[in-house]
């Protein structure tokens, strides 16, 4: 290529009066149509894992390594946690220690939260003695950390000792949808980098744990297995930079929101940063407004008082955009300025 852009031609052949169907990139998806290059020295790689599953504790002898999902529930009422564990091999990757960013992606296919649920993102600790698990023999009894457990919801049975907490995310309940699937992104954290910096045995193992605070409360995701999802677990590492693709609607890296558009003055800069200072909320009756996380917020009421009298207190209509005076100090004494009351 010497002009900097490729054209692809999709043809369909040997299949009379058949139709298919892709999301284009207008198309409100969980990905539009991509072009992934692989580069083999240095840049970005894509990883997909060669084991993932969950685990059970209300049926600590159930294999799940085969099954389309896996899944994270803390139920203090049910005696039920699921665990999940993906691992990821790392042997392509040429250098570890020159990473510069990393990240998580997952496909969310059923979110039963109350509007969202916590999610903790463990990494098993490198060269534990159960780094090398296997998704067709592995149950509660046998999982990485748990090793049975103590069948009691409310407590935590996986061993925090030999694991580093790398990130903590949100699921919302609406990511669920099927029509517009979502792809759930961990954020650039210090500390998902230093996990991978210091492997040695060449492998990977995260742990998507459910805050217990997330009571009687699922969330699934798509595995490896799971042929009809649009990505399953997905660790992409970077060594030419941060991941980030600003103005995406997917908060990853070094952003702090993503509104999905190259606009100043929305709460959410065009480079993907909280906008601070003043703003305006779109409401007459507040003043002094500033941007808080992305909302223009903290106003105070306007001073209306000049709309008042001794019988009418001066108030903001916000229908009409203007201070008015209201009926005030029922009982009291006043003067209406009429020569003829007393």
């Amino acid at each position: 290529d010497t002009d900097e852009r490729v054209t692809f031609v999709i043809y369909m052949s040997d299949a009379a009066n058949r139709n298919v169907h892709f999301a284009s990139k207008e198309h409100a998806t969980a990905m539009v149509p991509t072009l992934t290059l692989e580069i083999s020295e240095t840049g970005v790689k894509a990883l997909t894992p060669d084991a993932d599953s969950v685990a059970f504790e209300h049926s600590p002898t159930q294999i799940e390594g085969a099954k389309v999902q896996i899944q994270a529930r803390s139920s203090a009422t049910q005696g039920r946690q699921f665990v999940s564990f993906v691992r990821f091999p790392l042997g392509s990757v040429p250098d570890l220690a020159a990473l510069t960013d990393a990240k998580l992606e997952l496909e969310s296919i059923h979110q039963a939260c109350n509007f969202s649920c916590s999610l903790w993102l463990y990494g098993l600790n490198d060269g534990h003695a159960d780094e090398s698990w296997v998704e067709s023999t592995m149950n509660y009894n046998n999982a990485p950390t748990i090793h049975g457990g103590d069948f009691d919801a409310t407590t935590q049975d996986i061993d925090l000792t030999s694991l580093t907490l790398l990130d903590t995310f949100q699921v919302l309940t609406g990511d669920s949808d099927p029509a517009t699937p979502a792809v759930i992104s961990t954020n650039w954290t210090a500390e998902m980098l230093a996990f991978l910096k210091a492997d040695t045995d060449g492998q990977a193992t995260f742990v998507i744990y459910m805050d217990p605070a997330n009571s009687n409360r699922n969330s699934r995701f798509a595995s490896k297995e799971n042929i009809l999802s649009l990505m399953v677990p997905t660790l992409t590492v970077s060594d030419i930079g941060l991941l980030s693709t600003c103005n995406d609607s997917v908060v990853e890296g070094s952003e702090q929101c993503d509104d999905g558009n190259n606009d100043d003055g929305d709460g959410c800069s065009a480079t993907c940063q909280y906008e601070t200072g003043s703003c305006d909320d779109g409401l007459f009756c507040t003043t002094g407004e500033t941007w808080s996380l992305g909302v223009c917020d903290g106003g105070s009421p306007i001073d209306c008082s000049g709309s008042g009298d001794q019988c009418n207190a001066g108030t903001c209509n916000e229908a009409t955009n203007a201070c008015e005076g209201a009926p005030d100090n029922e009982g009291g004494a006043c003067n209406d300025g009429l020569f003829c009351n007393a």
